[in-house]
């Protein structure tokens, strides 16, 4: 379930799953456990502007990404287990929970 939004300046953002770490550029992203979740930027030479990850010690699934206007980009889905976004720590509920989150590159 990965989506890609191609940018008027050429750049690409672009949101998926990974286990374990993941090196994007020159950053190296850790998952808490099971499948976390990431946004990449890449500019129009392929390099990477910016990536973050993110996820709960469980699984976490992605539900969509819309893009602001302004580069801002929206994303949302299901987490099932405390998570951090940035942060801000988002309490579990209990179950699979909801969230929304905006990332302002």
């Amino acid at each position: 379930n990965n989506m890609m939004y191609l940018m008027n300046t050429g750049a690409v953002t672009f949101y998926g799953v990974f286990v374990g770490t993941m090196v994007a550029g020159t950053q190296t992203l850790s998952s808490k456990g099971g499948e976390d979740l990431f946004v990449m930027r890449l500019d129009n030479a392929g390099k990477v502007s910016w990536v973050r990850g993110f996820g709960s010690p469980l699984n976490d699934f992605l539900g969509f990404m819309r893009m602001g206007i302004n580069g801002d980009v929206f994303l949302s889905g299901l987490f099932n287990g405390p998570m951090t976004l940035g942060t801000q720590a988002m309490p579990h509920k209990g179950g699979t929970d909801v969230y929304f989150v905006r990332f302002r590159p």
